[in-house]
């Protein structure tokens, strides 16, 4: 099997092993589970347990788009609301921001409304109104995003409360009027008659009572809560502060019809508060001892002085928490991310291996290829030779025969002419056969080749001796044997063109062998023990050997580098 054939191999079972961990049934069953779990959330059904919710958010922090994960942490944030454990639920909201991507068209701006939404929900609960206003500034930007003009402005409107929980009064103000003018221009006028209680309280209490009296009318006329009848429809709160505005006037008659309207809308505690202090100006001890009974049984309003030590511990509770989680998801990823690194280490190692045995069996391959080649080659090479001289044997008997006179001379002349033809056949096809291996040499005989056998330890010997300091000491016949053997599987080309139809001795052999190995001739006659003149012999032999007695001896060797 090929490298490219194993590295896809490899590419192809990481990539199946990756895609079995997720698969669409799994993907289904939590999507059941999230779309119950909404549900029951928008039917205000309370959720009592987190166990499914908490699977399908591990399941979608591996496997689900950002919408998705978002969608899981809030209602996991909802369950943990209705079973009252709110550092959790806050917790889980804080996660259901962190998981959306703002950045993307597709982002469901509606479910961050909603979380944003319930975390001002859980502030306002706890009294914290500096986190409730951050809320529902976030409420009225998310809205602002998802193209929700009516919740942008009701988030905005209110951040009244929180203002009234700060005693800043005049932000109050601002907020209403702002908020008054954009449910007018946006053709909302019941929402615009609501948005001016804060503004009334306010009134009252600076005992500006004209602007009271006007902001009265329009919640009274424009909000919408009233029937045909003059009697509210929901809520208590404007016979309160109607009731306020009267006393303030001396109108107290007024006054206590509009307290007692309070306590039929089950505003006891400003009813009863409202109802002291009118009793208060008649003097009449008898109702002032009642309802004074009656507002402290009615008050519980020691949420407006909670302990601000205990507000701070809570406080300091949920940004425990979520920075719990945030170290914890910051552990999880460094877990997952050394995880990946040693997966992808594993990978590259393993197609590392696969591509050097790849490589190594090939250079194997291409080796035995040569050695076959170079056997099949000198095999036919004999052959040859063989055919040749029996062809001269043929030939010098069949002259012998052809002087004879007899009967017996042409028979077997006859029968010599006869072998002449066949060894001619045989000597053509092992001609023909010997080309072509001749070929399949010249191919295999590369720059490759040549660099491995430079980096043999025979040729660094041979390197070594043809030093001026080796003079005396010639390479052995084993050296001579070993470089030869390995000269003919590494230069097939040269070695061909030196010894096919050639008849060099040994000295003239290795004098080339030498010349295309790379050394010169001062080198060549240390290493074979030659001076200049003996050199110079051997030079003019090979050169008559080679290409014949006109050659000049002096361009031996840019005749024979035209065969390296």
């Amino acid at each position: 099997m090929g490298a490219k054939n194993l590295c896809a191999l490899a590419i192809t079972l990481l990539s199946c092993l990756l895609m079995l961990s997720c698969t669409d049934g799994k993907r289904r069953q939590m999507a059941r589970i999230i779309i119950e779990a909404d549900s029951m959330n928008r039917n205000y059904v309370p959720m009592t347990s987190d166990s499914l919710l908490t699977l399908a958010c591990r399941f979608y922090d591996r496997h689900g788009t950002p919408n998705e994960r978002m969608k899981a942490h809030y209602l996991l944030g909802c369950a943990y609301r209705d079973m009252g454990e709110a550092p959790h639920a806050l917790d889980c909201y804080h996660q259901a921001v962190a998981c959306a991507d703002t950045t993307t068209k597709d982002c469901d701006y509606h479910t961050l409304v909603t979380v944003y939404g319930q975390m001002a929900w859980l502030f306002q609960t706890q009294f914290l109104p500096d986190d409730e206003i951050a809320a529902l500034k976030m409420v009225a930007q998310m809205a602002r995003m998802d193209c929700d003009t009516l919740t942008e402005i009701i988030a905005t409107h209110r951040l009244t409360s929180p203002y009234f929980m700060k005693c800043d009064t005049d932000s109050v103000l601002i907020v209403e009027k702002q908020v008054r003018e954009l449910y007018l221009q946006h053709g909302y006028k019941d929402y615009a008659g609501q948005a001016v209680l804060g503004s009334i309280s306010i009134a009252l209490d600076r005992h500006h009572l004209q602007e009271a009296d006007r902001l009265l009318s329009i919640y009274r006329n424009e909000s919408g809560l009233f029937d045909d009848e003059g009697e509210a429809v929901r809520g208590g709160s404007y016979y309160i502060d109607k009731g306020i505005y009267m006393t303030k006037v001396g109108n107290l008659d007024s006054a206590l019809y509009f307290y007692r309207k309070a306590i039929e809308c089950e505003q006891y505690e400003g009813a009863y508060k409202g109802l002291l202090s009118v009793y208060e100006k008649q003097n009449r001890p008898d109702s002032i001892a009642k309802y004074a009974r009656l507002l402290a049984d009615a008050n519980d309003s020691s949420y407006l002085h909670v302990n601000q030590e205990a507000v701070h511990r809570i406080s300091a509770l949920y940004n425990y928490s979520r920075q719990q989680k945030i170290a914890e998801g910051q552990a999880d990823k460094a877990r997952k991310a050394n995880m990946m690194k040693t997966i992808l280490l594993g990978i590259i190692v393993v197609i590392v291996f696969v591509f050097f045995f790849a490589y190594i069996r090939t250079r194997q391959r291409a080796k035995e290829k040569v050695l076959n080649l170079l056997n099949a080659y000198n095999k036919s090479q004999t052959e040859l030779t063989a055919a040749i001289d029996r062809q001269r044997l043929l030939r010098y008997d069949y002259e012998v025969a052809l002087q004879g006179k007899d009967e017996e001379h042409h028979q077997l002349l006859c029968q010599i002419q006869e072998d002449i033809n066949q060894k001619e056949g045989e000597i053509d096809v092992l001609k023909k056969k010997v080309k072509c291996l001749e070929e399949q040499l010249r191919q295999l005989s590369s720059s490759d080749l040549e660099n491995e056998f430079k980096k043999s330890n025979i040729f660094k010997l041979f390197n070594e001796r043809r030093k001026s300091k080796y003079v005396l000491e010639p390479p052995s016949e084993e050296n001579w044997h070993e470089l030869i053997e390995l000269f003919r599987t590494h230069y097939v080309r040269f070695n061909t063109f030196i010894t096919s139809n050639r008849r060099l001795s040994t000295n003239q052999y290795r004098y080339c062998v030498l010349l295309r190995m790379g050394f010169d001739n001062t080198d060549i006659g240390i290493l074979m023990g030659k001076d200049k003149d003996q050199r110079y012999h051997l030079r003019k032999l090979i050169c008559e050997t080679l290409f014949g007695k006109s050659v000049n001896v002096k361009v031996l060797e840019d005749l024979l580098k035209e065969h390296f």
